[in-house]
Order: C-alpha cells, then structure tokens, then sequence
C-alpha cells in the first residue's frame, strides 16, 4: 500500500468504519474531535490517500488507554490490528497484533480466520499462534522497540511509514469539515475499546427472592445466602484459592485488608422446575457499608489494563471446590485439607466443612465451585470513601443472565479507569512512524512463524520415521 506522489495523507476525524460501503461513519470537525480527545472520549481517524484511498484507521478512546490501529489492504478492508494500552505518561503498550487471512479480493471485511495473532506481555514476552496447516503455538520474545511507542498527541498520528511505504516525504492535511450542522452522537457507538469481563449480578446473587433468566430462557431464583463461619486473616494479605490444590507461595491479592476475621456467605440459588441448584457465588464480607463500585481482583504483575474483551484474571479449580484464606495459611492448611479429605467419610455431610491451623491461626471454609473446575475470577466493592467492602468469588453462572422480568439490574459500576492518553498540548501536524518498523517486524514475524511451523512439521515427521524404523540413525 502506498500514498500518491502528492505525498498527502487525509486526515478524517468520524465515529468509525462501515465496512460495506466502505466509508466512514459520522465525520465530525476537527474543533469536535480536538475536544473529545482532550476530553478522553472515543474517536475514530482514518488516514487515506488521495483521491480517497484508506490507508489506516485509529480508534481512539483516552479514558480507556486504548489506541487501536487498522491497516487497509488494496480491498479497502482492514487486514491486520494493532491494540495498544497506555500504561503511563510516556508509554502505550502493544498487547495485541492481528493478521486476518483473506483469500480472495471479494471476500467481506473480517469474513475470514485470523491468520496470526502475537499477544505481547509487558515485557515483551509474547505468545504467536499461527492457523496455517493446522493451529501452531509457541513463544517468542518482542524487542520493546516493536511493542513500546509515545502516547498519542491529536495531530501527530502514529503512521507506519515503513510498513505503507510512502514514496516521498508526506504531510497529514485535514478534510474539509462536515458540511450542515453537527449530527447527534449515536447512541451505540459503532466500536468500542476493549474491555475486559465485567461484574453482573453481584448483588443480585445475595438478594434472597431475587429472580435471573439465563439464555437458555431457565430461571435462576436465589436463596438466602448461607454464613459458613468467620475467616480468620492474621496478616490482612487475601488469597483466593481451590483448598484441594493449595500452592504453598500461593500470591495473595494486591489489596489487602486490616487484620481480623471476617464471615464469608456462599450464594444459593435454585433452578425453577428442576428441584436442584448451584452456588453462584462466595462473599467475604468486610464491612457492612454499601458497595458503590466494583474492581478486578489482581496479584502483582497483572494489569486489567491489557485485557481483551471478556478477559480476566481469576483462581483456577481442579477439584471443584473454592475457599478464601489468610495468605499465611496457604503451607499449613494445604496439609490440613488433604488430612481432612483423606480421614472423612465419603458420606460427610457438612455442607462448609472449616478447616484450621492453630499455629497460625488461620483457617478456611470449602464450598462448591459453581459448575467445578475451571477459572473464576474475584470482585473487589469498595464504598464511598473508597474502603473495601467485599471480596466476592463469581461462579459466571449467571453472568450471561438477565434480571426476570426485565427490570434495571441490580448492580454498583465498575470503578473508571484512572489512565488516560496524552493532553492535548500540540497543534503539530508532523508525522510521527511507528517506532522501529513496528508493521514490518510483524510482517517478518509471521512469515518466520511460517518457517518454524514448516520445521516442526518436518522434525515431527522424521521423528515419526525414525519411530516406525524407516530412518536408521548414523553409527
């Protein structure tokens, strides 16, 4: 792809794309989009070559630290992403790096599978999946020169001048503003930033009578929630853990709370018509003061800020049970669990059986995970005076789940991002490349990608030869 020999490059501010007629959704001023950047608020910016050829489209969203960057193929169809998260004054992060793999030149835009995607960590240690002759999936270290860029300022756009490879120098030149008067902001957006999982129904989950149709159109109706006993937290430091695989240096949560015992509450819930239920939910309850607004709970090193949609960080299950626990128990009382499963009775019937560690004074309480094994993560409420009410471990049973009847949900927010782009502090129109051939080190990476699925091919049938005897190996 390439500009003109005018060595323009179009600026269009708008809401978005429309991949059917191929033109943007919404223009809008360029006085409109400089006031919603200097507001954080959502925008799109497609950079095209004259006479209207797309080259690039920016979603820009500064309260969520997000900058997505799509590359049009000669189809006018985005053919690969770039998912960027700021993550200080000076930093965006790549997290993400899409390819979409388009066979022929009529196909719609995102018709087809994801060719390659590089999920890149902070630290550029990065995870490469190929879907070429099958799904290849390995490792690989990203250089902070093809994963790091400055924080946008409006005017200066990150354009990958080596990857479009223009042919002269070039200047950004602004289209003409919309002509009429300014049309009203539509009410669903046509993108927005990624976001990942967000809390539904927590409130809800404890609130006896309490009613939930999932999508297979079953109805959940929640029971009271029943108190399994106080856990005791010698040192304030929360793990959230399956006890039945309890990790000695198990990482407790980066929030922590005073010293003392709280009572935990396990949700209770029935289906109606089928005489059964689950345990939606487990609360450790902190303080008794209403919940205003919701965070993930995290350990060190994970930033919510690089998730993708739907994404989370959470404890994971093997044996279908789930427990909160002072992070100075985890050694002793995973000893403690596996004598107490090891001398119950497979008939036990205590619905919350305590387990206890007099050295430390600590203990826990196991209640069933939801469904069993898998990923849960845990929800953080905090009050008005942003003190932490709750630790609340959520089963996602209902999370896909719609109050019954449709009624307003029951629910406090998440807490806002605190993050955002650049200020606006520049009128400068210079073209600013993506630092270190960003586009072109993607491009050589898939295409080395290929090479390694190519050699593991190959190694993996001499293997097999060498296995059925059909290659004698050198004496």
């Amino acid at each position: 792809m390439t500009t003109t020999e005018s060595g323009h490059i179009h600026v269009t501010y708008c809401e978005g794309w429309d991949p059917d007629s191929k033109t943007v959704i919404g223009a809008i001023p360029v006085a409109a989009a400089r006031a919603r950047h200097a507001a954080g608020e959502p925008y799109a910016v497609l950079l095209s070559a004259p006479p209207g050829k797309p080259l690039a489209l920016l979603h820009i969203d500064g309260r969520s630290g997000y900058l997505g960057i799509f590359h049009f193929d000669d189809s006018a169809r985005r053919v690969c992403e770039y998912d960027y998260r700021q993550l200080d004054d000076t930093t965006m992060h790549l997290r993400h790096y899409k390819l979409w793999g388009y066979t022929t030149a009529d196909q719609p835009e995102f018709d087809a599978p994801i060719a390659f995607a590089v999920t890149i960590g902070r630290d550029g240690k990065a995870r490469r999946i190929l879907n070429h002759q099958g799904t290849f999936d390995t490792r690989a270290l990203v250089p902070a020169e093809y994963h790091r860029m400055p924080p946008v300022h409006f005017g200066r756009w990150p354009f990958d001048a080596d990857c479009l490879t223009p042919p002269t120098p070039f200047e950004f030149v602004d289209t003409p503003d919309p002509a009429g008067p300014l049309q009203a902001r539509a009410s669903q957006p046509p993108w927005q930033a990624p976001a990942g999982l967000r809390p539904r129904h927590l409130e809800a989950m404890f609130t006896a009578g309490a009613l939930l149709r999932d999508t297979d159109g079953e109805i959940a109706e929640i029971r009271e929630p029943v108190h399994a006993g106080l856990v005791h937290f010698p040192t304030g430091q929360v793990v959230a853990a399956d006890p039945g695989v309890l990790d000695p240096d198990h990482t407790p949560f980066t929030v922590t709370v005073p010293a003392g015992s709280y009572p935990m509450l396990v949700a209770r819930m029935q289906w109606q018509g089928r005489g059964w239920g689950e345990n939606p939910a487990a609360k450790l309850q902190i303080s008794s003061k209403q919940t205003i607004s919701w965070e993930l709970a995290v350990t060190p090193g994970q930033d919510t800020r690089l998730l993708g949609h739907g994404e989370f960080y959470g404890f994971g299950v093997d044996s279908g049970t789930g427990a909160f626990l002072d992070a100075s128990g985890c050694a002793p009382l995973a000893d403690a669990v596996e004598r107490h499963w090891q001398d119950s009775p497979s008939n036990e019937t205590t619905e919350y059986p305590e387990i206890s560690d007099a050295a430390t004074g600590t203990n826990l309480f196991i209640y069933s995970a939801g469904r069993g094994d898998g990923c849960y993560p845990v929800w953080i409420g905090r009050d008005a005076e942003d003190e932490v009410t709750c630790f609340i471990a959520d089963m996602l049973i209902l999370d896909d789940a719609a109050p019954h009847p449709p009624t307003a949900e029951i629910r406090s927010p998440l807490a806002p991002s605190r993050h955002a782009l650049a200020p606006d502090d520049t009128d400068s129109h210079e073209p600013v490349a993506q630092p270190g051939a960003t586009g072109a080190y993607f491009v050589n990476l898939f295409n080395k990608t290929i090479q390694d699925r190519q050699q593991a091919l190959t190694s993996a049938d001499a293997f097999r030869a060498h296995a059925r005897g059909a290659i004698i190996p050198p004496r």
